[in-house]
């Protein structure tokens, strides 16, 4: 029988590659789903949208939007329909020297996050907040360290831009795997 999750844990969201264009975030414990898929795609652009899938809700309307340029190259973030923002801007180098890996960005709380690729050990990435507290950690292997699968966990506090941290580690690791 699966243990119940206690109130105010950390959200255990297994990365299930769902198709080949995208993939499925699901809470272990069922109580939040995130879908990432491809929803454009032509000869100038590429787009993937995330959508907030808890409790069945259909995936019409995206929370985001990344779009990126046919030669992989980092494009826009769309908040809705009338805000966006070059993933440049959104996702800066968190200085001057910093490894490209090393990205920071303000979410839609006003509160500044940064990603760090191997920062720990355990984890492929950390997401920290700007007083160094951990945010979220990604690793491979999933729940069973599986391999087949990866888990991200966002911790308690930080749920309400779960949406927005899946977006940007999307974001991440679209650099790190093109080099960019």
């Amino acid at each position: 029988m699966a243990q119940a999750a206690k109130a105010g844990s950390a959200l255990f969201l297994e990365d299930k590659p769902a198709h080949p264009s995208g993939s499925e975030f699901l809470d272990v414990y069922k109580r939040m789903s995130i879908t990432y898929r491809c929803t454009a795609q032509d000869h100038n652009r590429l787009t993937y949208s995330v959508f907030d899938t808890t409790n069945g809700m259909p995936a019409f309307v995206p929370v985001f939007m990344l779009e990126f340029g046919a030669d992989n190259s980092l494009g826009a973030i769309h908040f809705g329909p009338k805000e966006s923002l070059q993933m440049k801007k959104y996702l800066t180098k968190t200085s001057i020297l910093a490894s490209t890996r090393m990205r920071k960005f303000t979410a839609r709380d006003g509160a500044e996050y940064s990603w760090q690729y191997r920062g720990s050990d355990d984890y492929e990435w950390t997401l920290l907040n700007s007083n160094g507290d951990l945010v979220a950690y990604y690793r491979r292997g999933g729940p069973t360290r599986n391999p087949a699968s990866s888990m991200l966990i966002i911790e308690d506090k930080f749920k309400h831009v779960a949406c927005e941290i899946v977006a940007t580690l999307k974001i991440m690791k679209h650099i790190a795997t093109h080099n960019l």
